[in-house]
């Protein structure tokens, strides 16, 4: 799930759970698989987005209104403006014969633009800023305290000295925290039959600026679910933490 100002944008494979995304901004999906886009929106006023998949527009020229707190899940295509039913979205290979263009950079991207509703006019009264009395404040007064005077010195012993050298990070080179990946890249194309239905609501003025969220569909045999990576196990001592743990909360081994 990738968040940015309160709105969210997830993929769900074809059993309803809700896919990991790498770091890369990328979720792994088996070929010839049939998925959906959750959008979501955390504000307190209503949002509108365009749902771009593979450079074109999934909804036509329509958006999608999504409520307050509320959150949709696209299934479908509706180019044509049947809002009772259409095709499913289907991740394939490029070099699928429904796929138009099978060198478009923009194969396997899905984006999302938000836009929220206008806030209603509230008033604001003008500042009036406060200035408290000034009340002097004096510390009591403490003498100043002068150690004991000690005659006799002592040295350091050479064995005694700290190597810093020897003491470096063991960890070395960088931790790979993205799924191994096919090298082909996909597409979506028409998959099976969808019975969702959209109905024509209404929406207030929108704010001129908007919110997007980019996710890419990479191919891979196994899917990894959110739900599968609310725990990780430590490679040491077996410790149960959660997912976004950096360390072992029982051997203190990082992950």
């Amino acid at each position: 799930m990738m968040y940015s100002s309160k709105f969210v944008l997830a993929i769900r494979n074809n059993k309803g759970e809700i896919l990991r995304e790498s770091c890369n901004q990328e979720v792994f999906l088996p070929f010839h698989s049939e998925y959906s886009i959750r959008l979501k929106n955390n504000n307190n006023r209503k949002a509108s987005a365009e749902v771009w998949v593979d450079g074109t527009r999934i909804l036509g020229e329509n958006r999608i209104i999504i409520e307050p707190n509320g959150s949709v899940d696209l299934d479908r295509f509706c180019l044509d403006g049947n809002l009772s039913s259409g095709r499913r979205l289907k991740f394939v290979p490029s070099n699928d014969e429904r796929v138009q263009d099978p060198t478009s950079p923009d194969n396997g991207v899905v984006k999302v633009r938000f836009w929220l509703e206008e806030e209603n006019y509230i008033y604001i009264p003008p500042y009036k800023p406060y200035y408290p009395p000034y009340t002097p404040y004096y510390p009591p007064y403490t003498p100043p305290y002068y150690p004991p005077y000690y005659k006799d010195t002592y040295t350091v012993s050479s064995s005694n000295s700290f190597d810093f050298t020897s003491h470096k990070s063991i960890l070395r080179g960088t931790v790979n925290c993205c799924v191994p990946y096919h090298s082909d890249t996909g597409a979506t194309v028409e998959g099976g039959h969808s019975n969702q239905t959209f109905r024509e609501a209404s929406i207030g003025n929108l704010e001129s600026n908007f919110t997007e969220i980019t996710l890419r569909l990479k191919p891979y045999k196994d899917s990894i679910t959110v739900k599968e990576t609310k725990v990780k196990y430590c490679p040491n001592c077996g410790k149960k933490s959660k997912y976004g743990s950096r360390f072992c909360s029982d051997c203190g081994s990082r992950f």
